[in-house]
């Protein structure tokens, strides 16, 4: 058995412990703005996912009747795909100028993405992001 002298102390020091926390805390502020970072860029893939699979579907639908709006009307998306239902947790997907030989297929952000910029795609593979969010897309955001 072992015993303890009466003047011998047994865990952390007040120094010690401060010291510690100091530095997770430097650490926690450098890391959280990166994660934070990450989390919007993989936001975005997978908006600009989703949008590559309604192109993909807009390409059957003219395939299939010769025009991207057959009878007239835009076609319906297909929204309930699982990669559409992940990227519209975080942006609102829509066809938003469709014409008989044209379409803009466009993902707006919405929640913790809002502050991102619009994704877009046209029928000849345009795509474009408003990277500065400014509601207008310059020559120089006319890619992803």
């Amino acid at each position: 058995m072992r015993t303890r002298l009466p003047h011998q102390q047994i865990g952390f020091s007040l120094l010690g412990v401060l010291v510690a926390a100091v530095l997770a805390a430097i650490l926690s502020a450098l890391a959280i703005p990166s994660y934070q970072s990450q989390l919007a860029k993989t936001r975005r893939h997978t908006g600009q996912s989703a949008l590559l699979v309604l192109a993909h579907h807009m390409q059957r639908v003219y395939t299939d009747h010769g025009s991207y709006t057959p009878d007239g009307d835009p076609p319906d998306l297909p929204l309930d795909i699982a990669q559409i239902r992940d990227a519209q947790l975080y942006y609102s997907l829509a066809l938003t100028d469709a014409t008989s030989q044209s379409f803009v297929l466009r993902a707006t952000p919405r929640g913790r993405q809002a502050t991102d910029g619009i994704l877009e795609l046209t029928n000849t593979g345009q795509r474009r992001w408003d990277a500065d969010n400014n509601g207008s897309i310059t020559n120089q955001e006319r890619h992803w």
